[in-house]
């Protein structure tokens, strides 16, 4: 399926791969498709390696990747942020509904729903090692630290099977990017605190000049 959806032709720029590796992906997280119910994690993972490798062919033809992550759309973001932000909660769904399908929710669903769900399901199989380190890796490179800790691993270490443990070198590298972003944060605020000493010792000069014309 994705294939299908990217050009025959050699792919310079990632976002038609992307946005096929996209399309794949919401069809997964919809529960009313047949690929929630039947597909399994290795298939998963190659689609989330498509959106990774999609990421990595776009940020060396210069795209930024990172993005501020907003509780509410502004509505003037550029076409670049909204795919990212797209794919950002792309990966989110694709973890989450492994998550949901794997803790089994049909024990808590009334009778006939859960005979009717049980009918349609092929597969409980959740999400891997694997699966958590490219969406991990995912999330990091366009949300940041936070935002891969709340809506990556959260849900998976909510899970009861994880019984809350998760590998060490994906806490690791979440902690390593967070200190990165706590570095590159202090080096703007002394940058900024320098701007605003220059300009009020500026304005106090110009001041001076104009007490000593009058």
């Amino acid at each position: 399926m994705i294939r299908s959806s990217v050009p025959n032709y050699k792919v310079l720029y990632g976002k038609p791969r992307l946005h096929a590796a996209i399309f794949v992906a919401d069809q997964i997280i919809d529960e009313k498709t047949g690929l929630y119910f039947a597909v399994e994690t290795e298939l998963v993972d190659q689609v989330l390696s498509e959106i990774q490798l999609a990421l990595t062919e776009m940020e060396e033809k210069g795209m930024q990747l990172k993005i501020e992550i907003k509780e509410k759309a502004s509505g003037d973001e550029g076409e670049d942020e909204k795919l990212l932000y797209k794919t950002l909660r792309t990966t989110e769904g694709l973890v989450k509904v492994l998550v949901k399908r794997s803790c089994r929710p049909e024990f808590n669903m009334k009778k006939r729903a859960a005979r009717k769900y049980l009918k349609r399901l092929q597969t409980v199989a959740g999400p891997e090692l694997s699966t958590l380190k490219l969406a991990t890796d995912i999330s990091l490179s366009i949300g940041g630290a936070a935002f891969t800790q709340s809506a990556i691993v959260g849900p998976y270490a909510a899970a009861w099977w994880t019984k809350g443990v998760v590998d060490d070198s994906i806490l690791t590298k979440i902690a390593d990017v967070e200190s990165l972003e706590q570095e590159e944060a202090a080096v703007e605020e002394d940058a900024n605190s320098e701007d605003d000493s220059e300009t009020e010792t500026d304005e106090g000069d110009e001041g001076e000049d104009k007490d000593e014309k009058e």
